[in-house]
């Protein structure tokens, strides 16, 4: 199973979307306060448990994009439309070269390319010209979540 915007982890096995009881009982293992909605908390925790791997930014920008009432959670139908939309997604938007490139030159582990990151990213590209006002106009045009960091997924648009 892939998300969009998410990387692969070494967790657990995806939960099967087969059957839509599958899919309501793991959203309520999920939700650990109650509440009838995933905050980004629980998104987080519910994606490394369904064996990706999120980080805050990331987790947040996914929530963002299925959180169709605003409420700033998801309820069951949009955590339903998350789990449809990473079963039917390709594995392919990130191949195993670009997530070892985009590891190869997260210097720092944080799981995003700062400006620096990118910068010497370009330049091992052969892009010896590139100042740092071309670097943050890339920054701008690829950092979909506005995050200041480009993360795994907006590496793979880039590259």
């Amino acid at each position: 199973m892939s998300a969009p915007g998410v990387a692969h982890g070494p967790a657990a096995a995806p939960v099967s979307t087969s059957s839509d009881a599958a899919v309501r009982s793991a959203f309520a293992k999920f939700d650990k306060n109650g509440s009838g909605a995933l905050d980004v908390r629980e998104l987080r925790s519910a994606l490394g448990q369904l064996g990706l791997e999120a980080g805050r930014t990331e987790a947040q920008a996914i929530l963002s994009k299925y959180d169709a009432d605003g409420g700033g959670s998801l309820e069951l139908s949009e955590f339903q439309a998350l789990v449809s939309a990473a079963s039917s997604t390709s594995d392919s938007l990130v191949t195993d070269p670009i997530r070892r490139a985009f590891e190869a030159l997260d210097r720092d582990h944080s799981g995003s390319l700062d400006s620096r990151e990118l910068r010497s990213a370009l330049r091992k590209l052969g892009l010896t010209e590139v100042d740092a006002d071309a670097t943050k106009a890339i920054m701008r045009k690829y950092d979909t979540d506005k995050g200041g960091r480009i993360e795994l997924v907006e590496f793979a648009s880039l590259v």
